[in-house]
């Protein structure tokens, strides 16, 4: 009969092979050593999850309530327009070109920057996230067909929706080509807004070099 407080505990051969096994290892006199060194661990552990779990939820918290400041500003408008023709890029999505003046977004909304334009100005690119559109219920197939009626083109890649006023693209094509420039000679031979216009159109798959013909192309 075991001594009093201590009871007998009767578990499989592997698992006394396993509680020997880390006696070993630490240096325990006995299993019951190696038992009571499981527990502590595992009360550490439970005590280190529910701490993390209450990070989580603080961590959620402060996500939604960011997520509902940004969707105010969204809906407050764009920055004022500046005096100079130029190409604005926001951190998280749309990018902007008017004649005459840069209009801004502080979020990737295309509505929001087209209400900031003069009245005959139009937008030269249009870029935002996959992810937006999904949150404002934009259906993207039928936002690019709109706008490729209007006359942009318009194409879906690396999470984005790209849209490029296609007169500029057929310029810069026939820029491209008539000073038979090469892929990595673009800041050579382009400056300021037609720059920046290239840059995004190559990004958006909507103008590449050929490399077989040593020609610049577009989807026109």
């Amino acid at each position: 009969m075991p001594p009093r407080g201590w009871v007998t505990v009767s578990v499989r051969e592997d698992v006394r092979r396993a509680l020997e096994d880390i006696a070993s290892q630490k240096g325990f006199s006995s299993l019951n050593d190696v038992i009571a060194f499981l527990l502590d661990k595992y009360r550490e552990f439970t005590d280190i999850s529910v701490k993390l779990t209450d990070v989580s939820v603080r961590c959620d918290k402060l996500l939604t309530d960011i997520s509902v400041k940004l969707d105010k500003l969204l809906q407050t408008g764009a920055t004022p327009p500046q005096t100079k023709a130029s190409t604005t890029t926001t951190s998280t999505g749309i990018v902007t070109t008017t004649s005459g003046n840069v209009t801004t977004s502080t979020g990737n909304n295309p509505q929001v920057a087209q209400s900031k334009a003069k009245a005959g100005e139009r937008k030269h690119v249009i870029v935002f996230t996959l992810e937006w559109a999904r949150q404002k219920g934009i259906n993207i197939e039928e936002y690019m067909a709109k706008k490729e009626k209007e006359g942009y083109t318009c194409n879906e890649a690396n999470r984005k929706v790209y849209c490029i006023w296609r007169e500029d693209i057929e310029q810069l094509v026939v820029d491209l080509n008539s000073m038979n420039a090469k892929l990595n000679d673009l800041d050579k031979v382009l400056s300021g807004e037609k720059l920046e216009t290239a840059k995004v159109a190559i990004e958006a798959g909507l103008l590449w070099f050929d490399g077989k013909e040593k020609r610049w192309r577009a989807p026109l």
